[in-house]
């Protein structure tokens, strides 16, 4: 097990992780951030890495592996937890864990959850990303990403 993080109990489809990959920009630019296309039967709806953390799986586990899962790319550092959401979906109440986490590549292996990629400076990122919640967390991990550059 990896870190302190809380588990999630019997009702693990409430609690969920986001994680914003991103590699930094060189020569000034700014860092870029991956985007998913969900599917078509998914709504075709933009967002960052993200699921539900499994029974008794510690949030950083859960952020690893849904990566692993939905990018192909194997972390080579440790997420860095950017902040907490909690809002409401369908009448359920979901509380997200958000994450940060320089990406070790940039060739996305996509898994059946999406149909494409893109790694995009923050403004468009978030223009694109459909949930609040996704930017709200774009924003932490934008923040996040500049205080450890100054």
């Amino acid at each position: 097990m990896i870190g302190d993080s809380p588990k999630a109990k019997s009702d693990s489809s409430a609690l969920k992780v986001q994680v914003h990959l991103y590699y930094p920009g060189t020569s000034g630019e700014p860092p870029r951030f991956l985007a998913l296309q969900r599917t078509r039967a998914k709504g075709n709806i933009w967002q960052p890495v993200t699921g539900k953390v499994e029974q008794n799986e510690a949030l950083i586990e859960a952020a690893l592996r849904e990566v692993e899962e939905e990018t192909g790319l194997k972390a080579t550092s440790v997420p860095v937890k950017v902040g907490e959401i909690t809002f409401s979906k369908e009448g359920r109440s979901i509380h997200e864990t958000i994450f940060v986490l320089e990406s070790p590549g940039q060739e996305v292996q996509l898994s059946d959850e999406h149909e494409n990629y893109s790694w995009l400076p923050f403004d468009e990122a978030i223009r694109l990303f459909h949930y609040e919640s996704n930017r709200l967390g774009l924003k932490l991990a934008a923040e996040r990403i500049e205080k450890h550059d100054e």
